[in-house]
């Protein structure tokens, strides 16, 4: 039997999230990093995170997936997922 929860965090990352706030860099680097605003700022300031960490307080931020203002075309009763929705553009409903 195949676990049907194996995969459900792999779009949770911070990098989609509305409380992740990225670090701007002056200078290319291999990694991103960012601060997590979910909760009040200890001693040291906010959390410093990576793009792809994920935690259980995750909430989706609809800024971070669409990057184009024209709707997207979802047929009803479709069912999507983030990776989807990131690749999706208004002339090709289907994805990439």
């Amino acid at each position: 039997m195949s676990d049907p929860w194996k995969h459900r965090s792999d779009n949770m990352k911070c990098k989609t999230c509305m409380w992740f706030v990225p670090k701007e860099a002056a200078e290319p680097r291999g990694y991103d990093l960012g601060r997590c605003r979910r909760h009040a700022p200890s001693m040291g300031g906010y959390p410093v995170v990576m793009v792809n960490d994920w935690c259980g307080d995750h909430r989706i931020d609809e800024n971070k997936l669409v990057t184009d203002p024209a709707p997207m075309v979802i047929k009803p009763g479709s069912i999507i997922n983030v990776d989807q929705m990131l690749k999706m553009s208004p002339g090709n409903p289907n994805g990439i």
